[in-house]
């Protein structure tokens, strides 16, 4: 029965991904760039970044933790330094818990990650990697999208 719940949270999560970047005026769809990343428990599906417009963007994500413990996220870091802040419920978060066998949707609502203090815009089209630390020693690489409306199609496991 949990695995039934988390493929219904997979798919409503999917479905709101879609619809917002139609709303966006993107409505092309690449399953070719669709991407995950794994590494233990813990999965990023389909991370992407809005472009920015100014100093600051919001980084989307779903991460799946499919272990008998939670997990916190701590932070993330990319090659070229890009800042990044974790938030909950509009505030500033040093940790990000990720329930046991749950699955947390960085989307703007919720929870949110945000890149901070751009000195230069991030183009539509480009990608950067990143890695996500959790809690536990845990390290997920993954390769961000900027503006690339994708589909979910995992490709692999990165460790």
């Amino acid at each position: 029965m949990h695995h039934i719940i988390r493929i219904l949270k997979v798919i409503s999560i999917t479905l709101r991904i879609a619809v917002f970047s139609f709303l966006l005026g993107s409505a092309i769809v690449s399953e070719t760039l669709a991407h995950s990343a794994k590494n233990g428990d813990i999965e990023i599906i389909h991370p992407w970044v809005e472009p920015s417009w100014g100093k600051s963007s919001k980084v989307h994500a779903i991460v799946s933790n499919e272990g008998l413990k939670s997990l916190d996220l701590l932070r993330i870091e990319t090659p070229n330094n890009l800042k990044f802040r974790l938030f909950k419920s509009g505030k500033v978060a040093n940790k990000i818990t990720v329930p046991a066998e749950e699955i947390i949707e960085f989307s703007g609502e919720l929870y949110t990650i945000e890149i901070f203090s751009l000195s230069e815009p991030l183009r539509l089209g480009e990608k950067f990697p990143a890695i996500f630390y959790f809690s536990q020693g845990i390290a997920v690489h993954v390769i961000m999208a900027i503006g690339e409306v994708t589909t979910v199609k995992s490709i692999g496991t990165t460790d």
